[in-house]
């Protein structure tokens, strides 16, 4: 059997043959076989060699990436049973974080429905600096206490969010510490000019066995809200009385409408 390195090293005749197959007629078969033999495992070699530095040659050019995506919001990470403490509120706040899939609403002005549509990755966040909060619905029953976070779009232009707010209860002077809890699942929702988004509120007016004063915990007038995905608060009036359980309330994720 002959190998490539004993074609290139033994017979350096065949590469210089002035000859075609086409003028070997009369050249013995036996022979014009050996010779055809030769040619095709040389040709082969010589096929073989230049498809490896053709590779080489676009592996040089080719630049490799790093595999992240180009298009903003993507689909958020998942977190459940992640605690994590946030600053930027009334006194900061511990925070549960749930799973949030990705699904996307819309939110016309004063609206209170939900449709699917628009493009968020396309439309710009809303920032707390175009939104307004109040705090409204408040409602009673059995030791426990119910209201509506409702946030307006105030910017000029649609904007989208997606996930849960940052709250923090207080005063004007100081915040209380609040524990946060995220309850539901998240979606992406645009907000047009005007629009609204709102999420539920809960907490209880049953002290805990360590909450023994006058009232369970100080009386809060002012609830910071931090909108999702930023930093600084917007303040809403709280009207809701003090928090019991040491402060912890319960939020929703936020949806389209008002809520009612």
């Amino acid at each position: 059997m002959i190998s490539n390195n004993d074609v290139g090293a033994g017979i350096p005749a065949v590469e210089a043959l002035p000859f075609t197959m086409d003028g070997m007629c009369g050249v013995a078969p036996v022979l014009r076989n050996a010779v055809r033999y030769l040619l095709g495992v040389r040709m082969s070699f010589v096929k073989s060699a230049a498809v490896a530095l053709t590779v080489a040659a676009v592996m040089t050019t080719a630049g490799c990436g790093d595999g992240k995506s180009g298009s903003g919001g993507a689909a958020p990470s998942s977190s459940p049973s992640v605690s994590e403490s946030t600053g930027g509120g009334a006194g900061g706040a511990t925070v549960a974080a749930s799973t949030a899939p990705s699904r996307t609403a819309t939110s016309g002005s004063g609206g209170s429905g939900s449709g699917a549509g628009g493009t968020p990755t396309a439309t710009p966040r809303c920032h707390t600096a175009g939104l307004s909060a109040v705090v409204t619905g408040y409602d009673a029953g059995a030791g426990q206490r119910y209201a509506r976070l409702v946030l307006t779009n105030t910017s000029g232009h649609s904007c989208r969010m997606h996930g849960w707010p940052g709250l923090g209860l207080g005063n004007q002077n100081e915040g209380f510490g609040t524990t946060v809890v995220r309850t539901g699942t998240a979606s992406t929702i645009v907000l047009a000019v005007g629009g609204k988004a709102y999420t539920r509120l809960h907490w209880a007016a049953v002290p805990a066995d360590d909450e023994t004063g006058a009232q369970c915990e100080p009386t809060a007038t002012v609830l910071q809200v931090i909108p999702p995905d930023e930093t600084a608060p917007v303040v809403a009036t709280w009207g809701g009385g003090p928090v019991c359980q040491h402060n912890r309330l319960e939020t929703t994720a936020v949806q389209p409408g008002i809520g009612a």
